[in-house]
């Protein structure tokens, strides 16, 4: 006689409500192994039921219902609304409440073999991370976004739709990339000059990008390459 075990799907829930979450749900209905079973708003605050991407099953504040529920792993809805400090704080409230975070990497996104992806990563269609690089936890990269060869993309840290971090750029923790952004290290005529000779410069390292107060904007360190979110553009500081 055969007797046949069947592997119950761990059972996911998504914090946050909005309607990005439905390209995330779309990612984990298409994973083996798992359930996902809804969303739980944060703090409260919840849209319209028009709006909803998927059934309420709870609050944030209230994780211990999750599990009574049989949840057993989450993922976090990185929404415009939600600061990176909120995100960081979710995340870290739900690992230390025991969930285990679920990595969502669409179908459609291009992962370099050598690249590492964090725990609780959330990346989208299209997306590419190149070779060496390197998206730490809780990281969310949209639609179409491109970390080039040998970056470093800290905890937290969103790359909207479309944007190109450049090969070598750090991203520190929090930062927040505009979409359609393009983070690159700024170059000066010495160093150009120094590169077609064939010698090392400055700009060959790594330029790390700071996270802005609040209200401010990008700042890159080393040499300043300020981009402003408002109007996308990238400009020099002597």
């Amino acid at each position: 006689m055969i007797i046949e075990h069947s592997i119950q799907p761990l059972r996911v829930a998504g914090i946050g409500m909005d309607r990005m979450a439905a390209s995330l749900i779309e990612i984990i209905a298409a994973m083996r192994g798992y359930e996902f079973v809804g969303l739980t708003s944060v703090g409260g605050d919840c849209p319209p039921r028009s709006r909803w991407p998927a059934g309420l099953i709870g609050d944030a504040d209230s994780l211990e219902n999750l599990k009574a529920r049989g949840i057993r792993a989450f993922f976090i809805v990185n929404a415009q609304s939600l600061t990176p400090t909120q995100s960081a704080s979710l995340f870290q409230k739900a690992v230390e409440f025991g969930f285990q975070p679920v990595t969502l990497v669409h179908s459609r996104a291009c992962i370099a073999r050598s690249a590492v992806i964090g725990p609780g990563c959330a990346i989208l269609a299209g997306a590419v991370v190149g070779p060496n690089s390197i998206v730490r936890k809780n990281a969310f990269l949209g639609s179409g976004a491109i970390v080039e060869h040998d970056c470093q993309i800290s905890s937290n840290c969103r790359i909207g739709a479309g944007a190109l971090i450049s090969h070598g750029v750090i991203l520190d923790e929090g930062v927040v990339v505009p979409e359609g952004a393009h983070i690159q290290r700024a170059r000066s005529a010495a160093d150009e000059a120094a590169q077609a000779e064939g010698c090392s410069t400055d700009a060959d390292k790594a330029t790390v990008i700071k996270k802005s107060p609040p209200g401010g904007r990008l700042q890159m360190v080393r040499r300043f390459l300020l981009l402003d979110f408002d109007l996308g553009n990238c400009k020099d500081q002597q």
